[in-house]
C-alpha cells in the first residue's frame, strides 16, 4: 500500500504544480503586459461579472498544458 501512496503523492504534487502555472495566467510577465494595456485577465473579468458563489472553474487544466512539454 505505501508504494501506491507514494506514485500517487508524485502525481498530485504535479497535479498542484500544473494548476499554481495555469492560475498564474502565463506568469507575471504576461499578467503585468494585460495590465499595461488597460486590460483584466481573464480570471478578473469573471470575478468582475459574477459572484463568487455562481461561477466554478472547470478544465483549467485543459490545452497547451500538457504535461510532457
Amino acid at each position: 500500500m505505501s508504494d501506491n501512496t507514494e506514485g500517487w503523492q508524485i502525481l498530485l504534487d504535479q497535479l498542484s504544480e500544473r494548476t499554481r502555472f495555469a492560475e498564474s495566467m502565463g506568469g507575471d510577465e504576461r499578467v503585468s503586459r494585460q495590465r499595461s494595456r488597460g486590460r483584466l485577465t481573464a480570471r478578473e473579468r469573471v470575478s468582475a461579472l459574477l459572484d463568487t458563489s455562481s461561477f466554478n472553474e472547470y478544465g483549467a487544466l485543459a490545452g497547451g498544458n500538457h504535461p510532457g512539454g
